[in-house]
């Protein structure tokens, strides 16, 4: 072999190698793509399972909140009857109340007319009690003075008649 054939062939075996080398190097790379495809396939794969459970509870808890917000409106109405009825009950009240005091300062106007005509009446009592006092004072110190009198007509009675009585007491016996 001639010195060409021997630089050629040793061309041929340093190619040969590089070639070799590459291809490992290629395999290799293939082989790291791919496991990075897979995993990034699960990744994607988890990925797409967890945003589709987000979306879910997402949704239930819209729909919760949706359910909530009517609970509250309903009971705000409701709070807003209820306010309204008890509004009406104390308007009612309120003139009941009116009514009432009114009631009561007419009452308190009429005793106290009362009071003070009693109280006028009162006076006239203790004036007349006076004068019937007085007048029964009279008429005992009148009834006195008849009794009295009417005592000496019959103690002068009983003086004149002793002779009368007693000749009438020994004709009866």
């Amino acid at each position: 072999m001639t010195i060409v054939g021997k630089i050629l062939i040793f061309f041929v075996l340093v190619f040969c190698l590089v070639a070799g080398g590459m291809m490992i190097v290629v395999y290799s790379t293939s082989r790291n793509y791919a496991d990075a495809y897979a995993k990034a396939c699960d990744t994607i794969v988890a990925v797409r399972e967890d945003r589709d459970q987000y979306r879910s509870e997402a949704d239930q808890l819209r729909q919760e909140k949706a359910d909530l917000e009517k609970k509250v409106k309903a009971a705000q109405e409701d709070a807003e009857k209820k306010v309204t009825a008890v509004r009406s009950d104390l308007e009612k009240e309120r003139a009941v109340s009116a009514g009432l005091r009114q009631e009561r300062d007419s009452q308190k106007n009429s005793i106290t007319a009362a009071q003070g005509t009693s109280d006028l009446r009162g006076d006239q009592v203790g004036v007349l009690q006076k004068q019937i006092e007085g007048l029964n004072t009279t008429i005992r110190t009148q009834l006195e003075e008849i009794d009295k009198e009417r005592d000496q007509r019959v103690h002068a009675e009983v003086s004149a008649r002793p002779t009368r009585t007693a000749t009438s007491s020994s004709k009866t016996r």
